[in-house]
């Protein structure tokens, strides 16, 4: 690093003297006013600002944060709102494809009033009840994937026990290699559901599909061939019960349900009557 010399040193100084010299003569004849005036003009906001922030009434700072909390919340609120409209509608989209693709089927379309309304168990209340044609026994669709099953009718409302409650238990098979098994509900035991297969020489695949099975040897009132989940991981074998224990991870997403589909089948529980008056869940 360079240094200055003794002379260079000397030069500096001298120049700030004069300039010291010339600028407090220009003071003292008043030469310098306009450029403070100038000066202080351009600080003077700043400093206000400053100053006023310190002197700014608490309540009145309390009162805009509290407005804008409000605000915040307000655009939150419908930004939910949105989405769960949005969803509504990708479920009704849905629900016009499997209208076409199950020509065979009377479908009903239902919006969920309720989920879970005991508040341990898996369930919900549909829109639609005896008066809709709606009976118990019958299968229900997110349109896509098997969702659960009616169990209790009144005339506008119906309940619908969702595939992961443990009192729900349905003929089932594994798409590719055609084993047939039980499905139970696991949501209380703290799973999701399982799928027992009497047949250990069977070896399900991880991700392989499980689907409904129907008709005779199967489940009444629910058609064959709904798509229920996939295989899950940790397959056991219950060697004195002769059988395979396999986990089911639904398809369903039980915690966006805003529509769903009743698969109608004229076949189920005509003759039955509705459990209770209208509106009245459990009377």
């Amino acid at each position: 690093m360079s240094t200055l010399t003794a002379r260079q040193t000397m030069v500096l100084v001298a120049l700030f003297v004069a300039t010291s010299a010339a600028l407090i003569g220009l003071d003292s004849r008043r030469s310098l006013d306009p450029f403070k005036a100038s000066l202080r003009a351009a600080v003077e906001p700043v400093v206000s600002g400053l100053n006023g922030i310190g002197e700014s009434d608490p309540s009145e700072l309390e009162a805009e944060l509290a407005a804008i909390r409000a605000e915040r919340d307000a655009l939150r609120a419908e930004n939910t709102g949105l989405r769960d409209v949005e969803r509504e509608n990708e479920q009704l989209r849905a629900q016009v494809d499997i209208e076409e693709e199950y020509e065979d089927l009377t479908l009903l379309s239902a919006r969920v009033l309720e989920v879970d309304p005991v508040q341990f168990e898996k369930s919900i209340i549909l829109d639609k009840g005896y008066d809709d044609g709606v009976r118990r026994g019958m299968a229900v669709i997110d349109p896509n994937n098997y969702v659960g099953q009616v169990v209790e009718v009144w005339p506008t409302i119906s309940k619908v026990m969702l595939l992961i409650n443990t009192d729900q238990r349905i003929a089932v098979r594994l798409a590719d290699s055609g084993a047939t098994g039980t499905m139970e509900g696991r949501w209380q035991a703290g799973g999701r559901a399982q799928m027992t297969l009497f047949d250990t020489d069977v070896e399900p695949a991880a991700g392989e599909s499980i689907v409904t099975v129907g008709g005779a040897g199967g489940t009444a009132g629910i058609p064959s061939g709904l798509l229920v989940g996939q295989v899950g991981p940790d397959v056991v074998t219950d060697a004195q019960g002769g059988s395979l224990v396999i986990p089911v991870l639904p398809y369903a997403d039980f915690d966006t349900l805003k529509v769903v589909t009743i698969v109608i089948r004229l076949d189920t529980n005509v003759d039955a009557v509705p459990t209770g008056a209208a509106g009245g869940v459990g009377g």
